[in-house]
């Protein structure tokens, strides 16, 4: 079994202005990824705006007997700290958190347990958003091996000015190069391209974006490029972008195969349930 000593790097957008972002790491299922009963965790937090550390944050969690003997070291909150980036489209900053073991043992696998970060305010709506990974993705590794091209979207997108409603397509690249993502409607001709600095995240308005945004457009947004960047969909209102609805993950297109050889098939479908009874 391959033994891991560090978790793939997750990556969470900054909090719009007037919210507040609390990311509580999930201990207990973090403890059940050890190989041992007693650890040294480093947690380290980087909070990134256009190319520049702006928060480093670093603590040490510690597991003795199975217990957490500093919980509170898997707690963060992180305020608006990127002004009026959010309203602007330019410049929004992003969290990058990253778990390494110090001491003896080892996780089962590179991946974090799945978690939600909390994003609430006064007189906000709260909303909660899961993270993604910065690399590693499988679904991702899978698709570019097929296709030879990065694609992700989502399916249920809705711009209406007359109901104030609005998607933003947020666009992060946490990677040393810039990246340039295609940004595509469906049922519209017009094609977005924009070109993403290193270490820096933009938010595309789509009510900007579309050439006729005086009748309403419903559908599937999809991003694509030749490098992947990280992606999430954003709902708010058209006269408020600060005043958020929900915000989602992107859904990458699968690569996976669609069909699989008969005998394979008939020893998933019969072959466990013949031998489930020999040795029952």
């Amino acid at each position: 079994m391959t033994n891991y000593h560090y978790l793939i790097p997750i990556v969470s957008i900054a909090p719009p202005t007037g919210y507040t972002l609390d990311q509580l790491l999930p201990l207990d299922k973090l403890r059940t990824t050890l190989s041992v009963s007693d650890a040294s965790l480093r947690i380290s937090r980087r909070v990134i705006c256009k190319g520049e550390v702006i928060i480093a944050n670093e603590q040490e969690l510690r597991l003795e007997e199975g217990e957490w003997q500093n919980p509170e070291a898997g707690a963060f909150t992180l305020g608006n700290i990127d002004g009026e980036a959010w309203s602007t489209g330019e410049g929004l900053a992003f969290l990058e958190t990253q778990i390494d073991l110090l001491s003896d043992g080892s996780f089962q696998s590179p991946f974090a347990p799945a978690f939600y970060g909390l994003y609430s305010g006064p007189g906000r709506k709260s909303f909660v958003s899961d993270n993604a990974l910065k690399y590693g993705n499988t679904v991702t590794i899978s698709q570019i091996e097929n296709f030879g091209k990065w694609v992700e979207g989502y399916p249920v997108c809705e711009v209406d000015r007359e109901r104030d409603t609005n998607e933003s397509v947020l666009l992060i690249n946490p990677f040393a190069r810039p990246a340039v993502a295609n940004v595509e409607f469906e049922g519209r001709e017009e094609t977005f391209r924009r070109r993403i600095n290193a270490q820096s995240a933009v938010r595309i308005d789509c009510a900007s974006v579309l050439s006729d945004n005086s009748k309403p457009w419903t559908g599937t947004i999809y991003i694509s490029g030749l490098n992947r960047l990280v992606v999430y969909f954003c709902k708010h209102l058209i006269s408020d972008p600060n005043t958020v609805t929900t915000l989602e993950h992107s859904d990458p297109y699968r690569g996976e195969n669609t069909h699989v050889p008969l005998t394979q098939y008939l020893r998933r479908r019969f072959g466990y349930k013949i031998k489930s009874l020999f040795n029952s």
